[in-house]
């Protein structure tokens, strides 16, 4: 682990997130968990969470990210650098598996949205999944992490037991 990496990330977390733009005090809520060790990667960091159990909801796993950083998100997956980079990450640190993404099915657009609102430009479904298809309302996306792969899923299923969050350090 890379500790200065890990304390510069935390500084500059504080002063883009949780000062307030024209005070110097510190807002309470903006406590964050300090064991989580975040990796740089483009604008983003990322943090990649092994936890007990047998799998989340993708509404558990939001919670997961949220607690460890406020304004933390479940991934998005906006480029197939990014995709590699978390496929890479999981082969360095944690065991391939099954992991959300932050993205669902909106039912007033009718299609794929991120959690973060980002723009979706990139895709890397599974052979069969998606592309044509209108989804059912509670559909949410999976990676599997050996294969960079997705799919679609019920959001209310539980999957992989490590949850990948994200979060930039800019507004």
């Amino acid at each position: 682990m890379n500790v200065r990496r890990t304390r510069t990330f935390y500084f500059v977390y504080l002063i883009a997130r949780c000062l307030p733009s024209l005070s110097l005090r510190i807002i309470p809520e903006c406590a964050f968990d300090s064991d989580a060790t975040w990796i740089p990667f483009g604008n983003k960091w990322y943090t990649f969470i092994s936890a007990p159990g047998n799998g989340y909801t993708i509404n558990k796993a939001l919670e997961i990210c949220q607690e460890i950083a406020p304004g933390a998100n479940i991934v998005s997956v906006l480029n197939e650098k990014e995709n590699q980079f978390i496929v890479d990450q999981f082969k360095k640190t944690v065991q391939p598996e099954t992991i959300w993404l932050g993205m669902t099915f909106d039912t007033d657009s009718s299609t794929m949205r991120w959690f973060d609102e980002s723009k979706v430009n990139y895709s890397n479904w599974a052979s069969g999944e998606l592309p044509g298809e209108i989804p059912d309302t509670d559909t949410c996306v999976i990676m599997d992490t050996e294969s960079g792969k997705w799919k679609t899923v019920d959001c209310d299923e539980d999957f992989g037991r490590s949850v990948t969050c994200e979060t930039t350090t800019s507004e």
